[in-house]
């Protein structure tokens, strides 16, 4: 008796193994994962575009496809971003510009837009943080540098690490309203440093 019912586990058990349906393998994910990311890319590109047609909330629209579709994909959240900006969403803006910055730690682009939209907000001492955070990465990032000094100078700081940002940015300089802008605030810094 016990023969038989191990046998009838047997077959049983052989039977389910030999039927039943298999997950997907390594090779299907992978497959799967290919295709959403060249849509993610492809939805990143038709936003690219219709931004540069002036058509934002399409564009915006486009970008939330891209982010549903892969949210990895490369630029999304710092465009989006910025296009929030421009609509007038401050807070949504900040979010995405901050989930670009911890997915490309070595971007400054978020950080820096970060800053900007503090600044225009009058949170200079955040817009500052933010401009410095973006030199950590990129110590040579002109707009981040120009960022950076302007938030000095409406703290009305003035050290050395502001007059490094400051040399940083003159030797990049190629706007004249700029140039005039920053050596005058070498001057203020190095007045002040003299002190």
């Amino acid at each position: 008796m016990r023969a038989t019912l191990y046998l009838l586990i047997l077959i049983v058990v052989a039977g389910c193994s030999n039927g039943a349906p298999k997950g997907p393998s390594v090779a299907d994910a992978q497959a799967d994962f290919a295709v959403r990311q060249a849509e993610a890319n492809a939805l990143a590109l038709r936003a690219e575009a219709a931004a540069n047609a002036g058509r934002i909330d399409e564009a915006i629209g486009l970008y939330r496809d891209a982010i549903n579709t892969w949210n990895r994909t490369p630029g999304a959240y710092n465009n989006l971003g910025l296009l929030l900006v421009k609509k007038g969403d401050a807070r949504a803006a900040a979010d995405a510009f901050t989930i670009e910055a911890e997915m490309n730690p070595q971007d400054a682009r978020p950080l820096k837009n970060l800053g900007q939209l503090y600044f225009e907000r009058s949170w200079p001492e955040d817009a500052m943080r933010f401009f410095e955070q973006a030199l950590e990465r990129d110590a040579d990032y002109l707009e981040a540098l120009r960022g950076a000094v302007l938030a000095a100078d409406t703290l009305r700081r003035a050290d050395a690490k502001v007059l490094d940002y400051v040399k940083r940015a003159l030797f990049q300089e190629t706007d004249p309203a700029w140039a005039a802008y920053l050596q005058r605030q070498r001057y203020r810094i190095e007045q002040s440093i003299e002190r």
